[in-house]
Parts: structure tokens; C-alpha cells; sequence
């Protein structure tokens, strides 16, 4: 799968990538073709249609919101 990858600079480095299937997914970090440690990663994704979001306060383009959700 396609991850797009942006230094954002002091050695920090942001990954998008978009799953195309509900599930558990694991993912590999690599650093100078060696993998980092405490990995995979695993992450839930979920079918957007599916969740309703509740408790949301302030939200804005491109940042990291909180929120509470609900699986319809």
C-alpha cells in the first residue's frame, strides 16, 4: 500500500496512508532500511460510515482532534 512519508524536522517524520479494508492492520516502521523497535504497530480500522462522532469540541483542518465515537 502507498504511505506518503514528510520530515517534519528535529528527526521527526510523519506517514499517511489510507487502508482499504476494515480490520486489524500491523505496520512496519523502517529507519536506514533497519526496523525500529517496539514493533509492528497494530492498528483498528474502521469503515467511516459506521461510527458516529460524539463528544467533539474545537476542531480545525489538519490537526489532531479528540473525540468520542459510536459504532452504528
Amino acid at each position: 500500500m502507498p504511505c506518503y512519508v514528510k520530515k517534519l524536522g528535529s528527526g521527526l517524520y510523519r506517514a499517511e496512508y489510507r487502508p482499504q479494508e476494515v480490520g486489524l492492520h500491523s505496520i512496519t516502521v523502517f529507519h536506514q532500511e533497519q526496523p525500529i523497535s517496539k514493533q509492528p504497530f497494530t492498528v483498528e480500522v474502521f469503515d467511516p460510515q459506521q461510527v458516529k462522532i460524539i463528544e467533539m469540541e474545537e476542531a480545525f483542518c489538519h490537526r489532531a482532534a479528540s473525540f468520542k465515537g459510536l459504532f452504528i
